[in-house]
């Protein structure tokens, strides 16, 4: 069907985006280190993001592991 005009407003209501995209960023790092093994390079480059990134993004949602 088509969609309705842009000017009536949404039909539900939006959490923050930031807080979408956060949630979304911790799901998929924690998708990435469980797909590489808990190895943070290979998920890391899995997403594409530099290492130092990717490691500060895993302390920050609370993903960081013990060092072996």
């Amino acid at each position: 069907g088509a969609a309705a005009p842009a000017s009536r407003g949404p039909g539900r209501s939006f959490r923050p985006l930031a807080e979408e995209v956060r949630e979304l960023e911790r799901t998929r790092i924690a998708e990435a280190l469980a797909a590489a093994g808990g190895v943070q390079t290979k998920a890391a480059e899995a997403l594409h993001v530099p290492l130092r990134t990717f490691v500060l993004k895993m302390n920050r949602y609370g993903l960081a592991k013990r060092r072996r």
